[in-house]
């Protein structure tokens, strides 16, 4: 019975470069007729490496899963915490019960209708921050 195999010499066999199944007689030498290295029976040829790279790729989907799914459930997390209860949401209905019953909170950006400007330099800077806040009137032309 002819058996067959693969020759193991890429840098410096054709037949290997190729990978090509060679078929040797059973009384013959198992080597490469080629390069005349031993040639590897073919259920053997790459078998091992050929179940490590999938496992490889495997593993490294499953932990981008993982990763991703804890990322997930960080921002969860976050969340609850932020909005926790008593907070007032941004949804329109929630902002307008909240306008009804006076829970807004001051902003942190905008300023009080309370705030006045500093006055200490001039006694024309309350004129001037009038004149700022004032709403020019229409202009009817002739």
């Amino acid at each position: 019975m002819p058996r067959t195999g693969k020759c193991p010499n890429f840098a410096g066999c054709l037949l290997a470069y190729r990978n090509e199944m060679l078929t040797v007689a059973e009384d013959a030498a198992f080597v490469c007729p080629e390069c005349k290295q031993p040639l590897v029976e073919s259920g053997q040829a790459g078998g091992q490496q050929a179940r490590v790279i999938p496992v490889i790729i495997l593993g490294g989907i499953a932990l981008l899963v993982i990763m991703g799914a804890g990322a997930v459930a960080l921002q969860v997390l976050h969340l609850k915490e932020a909005h926790a209860a008593g907070q007032i949401g941004t949804s329109f209905e929630q902002a307008q019960v909240a306008a009804e019953h006076g829970e807004f909170l001051p902003s942190r950006h905008m300023a009080s209708a309370t705030d006045t400007p500093d006055t200490s330099g001039t006694e024309d800077a309350g004129a001037a921050y009038e004149a700022k806040r004032a709403v020019p009137s229409p202009t009817s032309t002739p």
